[in-house]
């Protein structure tokens, strides 16, 4: 019942949920169905997906080929859960015909959350495939990290789970030297400053303010992220120390 073909053309609003394997479509990649090892939350299935990922090859890939064109007029919004045990980003990319990538937030850690991608800007591009890349461009990986993903589907809304209400959060200056400054529409209550690997280098509670200032001038040159927290939602965002 979730498959509907019209002109040639695939409608296919579940992909896979690694229960029923509603989908006839190949996953090609490092990717097999495991026991929910994190049931708790977002997701409560039984089985999900585990996908290994090269860390130190940033574009391996979890492939979806349709072999025909992916029908988007329906359904133009790609939804999945993702449980991640470090920060990261899920580029969502549509080739075969006119390509259009699109790239996530970066996730939480240690717990499920819902990605959503909205491609209803690529409707008439004619694509045939759907390639998702985890920790995308990163190359300071390990041969083995894992991720675990469920419910990827293609749906006609977006998800209201995760609502962008803090998206005025901003950060700079970006590389910084000596300080990094917040400003955000609603008060934070607490942060920590974590490296690529997930560890954590600063914390700070009870701030309770939308604005204040980070000293990162302990901090050797590279990559961080700074995990914000408000009341009901939590917003990373990526920084560079000079």
């Amino acid at each position: 019942d979730d498959i509907r073909w019209t002109n040639s053309t695939n409608v296919l609003p579940i992909i896979s949920d690694f229960e029923s394997l509603n989908s006839s479509i190949p996953l090609t990649g490092n990717i097999q169905t495991v026991s929910n090892l994190y049931y708790s939350g977002l997701n409560t299935s039984t089985n999900v997906g585990q996908y290994i990922d090269d860390g130190t090859s940033g574009w391996d890939n979890l492939l979806i080929d349709y072999n025909t064109v992916i029908d988007l007029s329906s359904n133009p919004y790609l939804s999945f859960k993702l449980y991640s045990t470090s920060s990261i980003q899920v580029m969502a990319k549509l080739e075969g015909g006119t390509a259009v990538e699109k790239w996530s937030d970066f996730s939480g850690a240690n717990s499920w959350e819902e990605f959503n991608y909205d491609f209803s800007d690529a409707v008439n591009n004619g694509n045939t495939k759907l390639v998702l890349f985890f920790n995308a461009g990163v190359e300071t990986g390990t041969a083995s990290d894992k991720y675990y993903i469920d419910d990827i589907r293609w749906t006609n809304t977006l998800s209201t789970v995760k609502i962008n209400k803090i998206s005025n959060l901003i950060s700079y200056p970006n590389p910084a030297n000596d300080f990094i400054y917040i400003k955000s529409i609603f008060e934070i209550n607490s942060y920590s400053v974590f490296d690529i690997h997930g560890k954590v280098l600063i914390i700070k509670e009870n701030i309770n303010k939308k604005s204040f200032e980070i000293d990162v001038s302990k901090l050797i040159s590279g990559t961080y992220f700074i995990r914000n927290n408000l009341k009901d939602e939590v917003k990373i965002i990526r920084v560079n120390k000079k």
